[in-house]
């Protein structure tokens, strides 16, 4: 699929915008145990290399286990542009960063860069479901909601108005 300009996504934006919302469908039933969060996590930049290993207390492990799929939903989001730079999680590409997060980088159809630092898979998992055209968002166990509730966020992320 080409890349969408931005017009074809404002356009859509407005669509959702005005869509009659599907009703919200609450969670299912939690009945079992959750696995224990891993001590660490072993990042490795892919820029260079370097490895840098997070401690469960850095409140990173888990996102750093999410990584592998959020490079790959960003460069697969239909009709845009995506990646994510993360040179803000390497301790030898960015020793001194005030956050270790990772940032999505949006290029536009018209020349435009967008860049959104702190992304989640959550973000990843709102433009996917936008852009397939979906009014719900999928929620966990089960659950879904009105996509249009998420229309600020995906704004921001498409920087749009």
């Amino acid at each position: 699929m080409p890349p969408l300009t931005p017009d074809e996504l404002k356009a859509r934006l407005e669509a959702l915008a005005k869509a009659s919302p599907p009703e919200p469908n609450p969670p299912a039933a939690m009945c079992y145990r959750m696995a224990g969060t891993p001590q660490t996590a072993d990042y490795v930049c892919p820029a260079d290399g370097a490895r840098t290993q997070y401690l469960r207390d850095s409140g990173l492990v888990d996102f750093v286990d999410a990584l592998p799929s959020m490079r790959m939903e960003a460069r697969s989001l239909p009709g845009l542009d995506a990646s994510l730079d993360e040179k803000s999680m390497c301790h030898r590409c960015t020793p001194k960063a005030p956050t270790r997060s990772v940032a999505l980088v949006i290029r536009h159809a018209d020349g435009r860069t967008v860049r959104t630092e702190g992304v989640v898979s959550l973000d990843l998992q709102l433009l996917r479901e936008f852009l397939g055209r979906g009014l719900e968002h999928a929620g966990s166990h089960g659950s879904t909601s009105p996509l249009k509730a998420h229309l600020p966020r995906i704004r921001a992320l498409l920087g749009l108005p």
